[in-house]
């Protein structure tokens, strides 16, 4: 489970410039909304580019929008997170059903070790006390940006 921390041995820097690491700055990349409610990682059909290995499924995962209607997930593939999560930690499905924006599941990175952190204007996911992934405040929908390489 991922409980809720307070604590000064997880800094969150307020520096929004640093999101994106360097190395991807001059890439396209994709936005995903951190979701403490999804299950696992959610992709829009538009953001698939951002998985690699993608494969059908039968029987993909079946889920619930906010106006009611069930999706089921068409096709699955891998993330590029970051090294030190696991395979499963990075799977992730596409629902050719969802629209808005791609989901990362923060239940499935602490599964595999991971603590979320978070405040008012910054998120940063950590791994064995290091910093692996952060975001932003989306301050027009109030969600937590992360920045998927492609």
């Amino acid at each position: 489970m991922c409980n809720p921390i307070v604590t000064t041995n997880y800094p969150l820097h307020n520096n929004v410039s640093t999101v994106i690491p360097p190395k991807t700055q001059s890439l396209a990349h994709i936005t995903a909304k951190c979701d403490s409610g999804a299950s696992k990682h959610y992709f829009t059909t538009n953001d698939q580019n951002a998985l690699t290995n993608v494969r059908p499924v039968i029987n993909g995962p079946r889920v619930g929008l906010p106006d009611g209607t069930i999706v089921q997930g068409s096709q699955a593939g891998n993330l590029k997170l970051h090294p030190s999560l696991s395979q499963e930690a990075q799977k992730a499905h596409i629902f050719p059903g969802i629209k808005s924006s791609s989901l990362i599941s923060l239940g499935q990175l602490c599964d595999d070790g991971c603590t979320a952190v978070l405040n008012n204007r910054a998120i940063g996911i950590y791994k064995e006390n290091q910093l692996i992934l952060r975001g932003q405040r989306n301050w027009k929908d109030g969600l937590w940006d992360i920045h998927v390489p492609p």
